[in-house]
């Protein structure tokens, strides 16, 4: 029974943990971007160093303007996104490492929709001039979690099927 109850303190913990860095992650992004909406004027650019910009260009679409007609695409995706990362989340729940990419890809999702649902679109405050691509906080949380993941994922088969 005392087994029992740690190892469900520890599940618990680790989703304080997993729900704490989510939304952290999430408030850092909407700082950024009310700073940004109320710092910047609509379009202009500012070099932070020779290639990357502080920009405020208000952003309907999906990352590169994808669905730029289909919000309700928009607003359902996250949602079923964060439902699923949240499943996942119950699945890898002993992986540190899991958990904060889990997180990321939560928090950026949150964030974006956040700004969907009460702007109709989000900021994209970052520009990679080489790239030519705008983005901000929340987009890089979601790509780099959602990548992190997927390493971990294939990481933890290949040694499972290793270990066989």
């Amino acid at each position: 029974m005392q087994n029992t109850r740690r190892s469900m303190r520890g599940k618990e913990r680790g989703m304080v943990v997993y729900y704490r860095w989510s939304i952290s992650l999430a408030a850092l992004d909407q700082l950024l971007t009310l700073i940004v909406r109320y710092t910047i004027r609509p379009y202009y650019k500012c070099s932070i160093i020779s290639a990357l910009y502080i920009t405020n260009i208000q952003n309907p679409g999906g990352g590169m303007s994808i669905f730029l007609m289909h919000s309700m695409v928009l607003i359902l995706a996250p949602i079923v996104l964060t439902v699923v990362t949240l499943y996942m989340h119950t699945q890898y729940r002993g992986s540190k490492a899991m958990t904060c990419a889990l997180s990321m890809v939560v928090g950026g999702t949150l964030s974006n929709l956040a700004d969907r649902i009460l702007f109709g679109g989000v900021i994209d405050y970052a520009y990679l001039s080489v790239l030519h691509v705008y983005f901000n906080l929340a987009d890089v949380l979601i790509v780099s979690g959602a990548l992190a993941w997927t390493t971990l994922f294939f990481r933890e088969r290949k040694t499972l099927h290793t270990r066989h």
